[in-house]
């Protein structure tokens, strides 16, 4: 089954006036897609701080392991406006590498 995502009828054309731009609309949509990005924890310390401004209070936010020492990690993640915030076990890699997802 295929959905088709249309906008509201009164964000395009009410009463043959148009409210809003179709590329209003448009970017409306692309900024609800999932936003990515990557980090790496940082050693010697037990926090990593990831700055991102796409990352609101409610966001939710995705980590897969790029490398091996990063899967054997077991990261908690707590958010807040504008970055999130990885609580790790200190050790000495350096390559503890994740790709991430804001949703």
């Amino acid at each position: 089954m295929i959905n088709i995502i249309t906008p509201p009828e009164s964000d395009i054309v009410r009463g043959g006036k148009a409210n809003k731009s179709f590329s209003d609309f448009l970017w409306s949509l692309f900024n609800r897609l999932p936003k990515t990005g990557a980090f790496t924890l940082d050693s010697g310390t037990t926090t990593t701080t990831v700055t991102d401004s796409r990352v609101t209070d409610e966001s939710k936010i995705f980590i897969m392991a790029l490398t091996a020492n990063a899967a054997a990690e077991t990261p908690y993640i707590t958010v807040a406006r504008g970055d999130f915030t990885v609580t790790h076990a200190n050790t000495a890699a350096v390559d503890k590498t994740f790709d991430y997802m804001v949703v």
